[in-house]
């Protein structure tokens, strides 16, 4: 796995059906044979299928469903629920409802074992819709991390502090604490934390202070990447970075990154502690 697709979701305030929270149902552009077609998310059986413009109507190669990939739920800070048609402010509902539910629904892969049996690129690294096995991995996560106490102490256990930045100001619109945020833990999957609580309490056995320092390099730096406030770019088929902008801009779908990394994506602490050792290397 590369990255994990979550999106939040609102219930109706007026029939109560649950509403993702999608702008449009664009996963990423295609890739090698299928360069000129894009991946989208079928709404209606969430199949992740190719299409040859998301921007026009077209058909699920899986259900037949036809639907416009360019049209979601969520225009101007209102969501529209799909079954009654009744519009109602992000913010307000996130107040009324006590925050966002938030679920998986695709995944980007790579697949070493296709790699090394000479599949075609296709097969190697591509989307898929969330099945069975990946809502079973990230549920399996998220309770190994609440069972997990004493892993409590490498996560900041403090309030997000109210200013410019993190509440809608002259500097900047956006509002954490108008999306249900109120700690930094906020900002992370159970998944998250438990694979970043684990990692530092490694780094925090190392006995030789500069390797220890080298590793917490790599860690600090990951960190932008490794959150759930990170978008995906899907014209370019890679992840945001939190300081992408001067604001913390909270999207309606995030990018839960694979944290020690794989063969391809960027801000894995794989690839951040091959940077360090090529900076270091430079620097002495």
């Amino acid at each position: 796995m590369m990255y994990n697709f979550w999106v939040r979701e609102l219930d109706c305030v007026s029939c109560g059906h649950t509403v993702p929270l999608f702008k449009d149902y664009r996963v990423g552009n295609g890739r090698y044979d299928n360069g000129d077609k894009y991946n989208v998310l079928c709404p209606d059986c969430e199949s992740v299928v190719y299409v040859n413009d998301w921007q026009s109507e077209s058909s699920c190669t899986d259900c037949g469903n036809r639907f416009d990939p360019a049209n979601g739920n969520v225009n101007r800070g209102k969501y529209n629920c799909p079954d009654c048609g009744q519009k109602y402010s992000v913010t307000d509902a996130v107040d009324e409802q006590g925050g966002y539910e938030i679920r998986l629904y695709a995944l980007e892969y790579y697949c070493p074992a296709c790699e090394e049996a000479g599949r075609s690129k296709s097969e190697v690294k591509g989307y898929k819709r969330a099945e069975d096995a990946d809502h079973e991995l990230a549920q399996k996560a998220e309770n190994e991390w609440h069972a997990s106490d004493d892993l409590n102490q490498y996560v900041p256990q403090v309030k997000i502090a109210k200013g410019a930045i993190t509440q809608s100001s002259s500097i900047s619109g956006n509002d954490l604490f108008q999306h249900g945020l109120e700690e930094w833990t906020d900002f992370y999957s159970p998944r998250q934390l438990l694979c970043l609580s684990t990692l530092l309490r490694s780094i925090d056995k190392i006995e030789d202070p500069q390797a220890r320092e080298y590793l917490l390099l790599a860690f600090s730096d990951m960190l932008r990447t490794n959150n759930m406030m990170i978008g995906y770019q899907h014209s370019n088929n890679h992840i945001n970075d939190v300081f992408q902008t001067n604001s913390f801009d909270v999207p309606q779908g995030a990018a839960e990154a694979n944290v020690w990394g794989t063969e391809y994506g960027m801000g894995n602490f794989r690839s951040i502690w091959e940077m360090v050792l090529i900076l270091t290397d430079i620097s002495t």
